[in-house]
């Protein structure tokens, strides 16, 4: 299991429901992606839930990972902390570099 938190900046009332939409479906996207590479299950090792929304001061979702449930003999390891560490170091190397990572 593991936790990512999501901020979006910017005042109740001025991120729009697009906005919202658009990072929750990314996030989830790109936790789905780095699950799949990580745990080499084509279908991914995760689901991910909503553990914290607020609004105040900034709009912040929080995400926890569980493990699907698959029968014993396809059971995997929990890379929940990995997938979320990968995708942070992923987007710092965007934000800081200016291009994905290699």
């Amino acid at each position: 299991m593991a936790d990512l938190g999501i901020e979006i900046k910017g005042q109740p009332g001025t991120i729009s429901a697009i906005t919202f939409k658009s990072t929750v479906i990314d996030a989830i996207s790109l936790l789905h992606d780095y699950d799949r590479a990580i745990s080499g299950v084509s279908q991914g090792s995760l689901s991910w839930y909503l553990s914290q929304l607020s609004i105040e001061p900034n709009i912040l979702i929080g995400f926890r990972s569980r493990l699907k449930q698959v029968k014993k003999s396809q059971r995997v390891a929990d890379f929940g902390s990995s997938v979320t560490h990968s995708l942070v170091n992923g987007l710092e190397y965007l934000e800081h570099k200016g291009m994905t990572p290699p």
